[in-house]
């Protein structure tokens, strides 16, 4: 989840508090368009596929990201696996509601800045969710099904924007003896309306396995997200 918008308080959901650093919005309640590409994922596909993925057109209503992805000739799962991915960078440039996304969860309690929230059908991705702000720092940890994963989302004061802007997020999953680190940092430039938009991602992940996590790298990918004919 990518969290670019102002908490506030509500009646039907008064168990969000009323933080006072605000964060700004961007697009979500707007109607946006732009292509997204990256060269890393575009080689891998053709290497692995034999087929040209380039850039690929997005669309944004109030929040909701559609992806058009080109006619391929892939499997169901790999276009749904591919979608998937390119759909997660894409929110990003538009980020998301932390207070709908707790809206299906149940508040049980704060306890030293820290927010918890559980899942009481069974039904959710998360059995519960714990939320904590810290000046321009929103933590959060999510207990899955199995595993764990801790996520920062760090905010900063641009010139250019009169609340908190997202910069960088960093997120550890866990699961077993497997630990995955992936760190996102935003780079940001001016539209032709003059409001600022997230243009370039630039994202690192690694996998650890085994007793002690984070010594021995199993894996490490590094990718490059561009966005480019941004419309709002």
């Amino acid at each position: 989840m990518i969290f670019l918008f102002s908490l506030r308080t509500s009646t039907c959901f008064s168990r969000v508090p009323d933080f006072q650093i605000r964060l700004e919005e961007f697009f979500l309640k707007t109607t946006s368009s732009f292509e997204i590409e990256s060269k890393q994922l575009n080689q891998l596909i053709f290497e692995k596929y034999k087929v040209v993925l380039g850039k690929v057109p997005v669309k944004s209503i109030n929040g909701k990201v559609e992806v058009f992805l080109p006619k391929l000739s892939l499997s169901k799962k790999i276009q749904n696996e591919l979608r998937e991915n390119i759909q997660h960078k894409a929110q990003i440039v538009i980020g998301s509601s932390l207070k709908l996304w707790l809206a299906d969860y149940e508040f049980i309690e704060e306890h030293k800045g820290w927010y918890t929230y559980k899942d009481k059908s069974g039904l959710l991705d998360n059995k519960s969710i714990k939320v904590k702000f810290d000046k321009s720092i929103i933590r959060l940890i999510e207990q899955t099904p199995i595993g764990s994963n801790k996520t920062t989302y760090n905010y900063k004061n641009f010139p250019w924007a009169k609340k908190l802007v997202l910069e960088s997020i960093i997120k550890e999953s866990y699961d077993g003896l497997q630990k995955t680190t992936v760190e996102t940092f935003l780079s940001y430039k001016k539209s032709r309306k003059n409001k600022y938009y997230v243009y370039k991602i630039n994202q690192s992940s690694k996998q650890y396995l085994g007793e002690a996590l984070g010594k021995k790298v199993e894996r490490n990918l590094i990718e490059v997200f561009d966005i480019s004919n941004f419309k709002h």
